[in-house]
């Protein structure tokens, strides 16, 4: 994983971080579990949104 992100990709993540944290902010400790789960969809969509942007872009 040594390819470096476009100034686009940053800012994509840099506005979905903030949502992440709004709506994981108020979660007690029993739900840590469903909090990594959810972190872990959201790295996982965007590494799915980053390829497809670079693939709709490059059409």
């Amino acid at each position: 994983m040594n390819q470096k992100l476009s100034k686009n990709e940053l800012l994509i993540i840099t506005l979905a971080l903030p949502l992440v944290i709004y709506y994981t902010r108020d979660i007690e400790r029993s739900d840590i579990v469903v909090t990594f789960i959810l972190l872990a969809a959201v790295a996982a969509t965007i590494n799915f949104a980053i390829p497809l942007l670079r693939w709709w872009v490059d059409r």
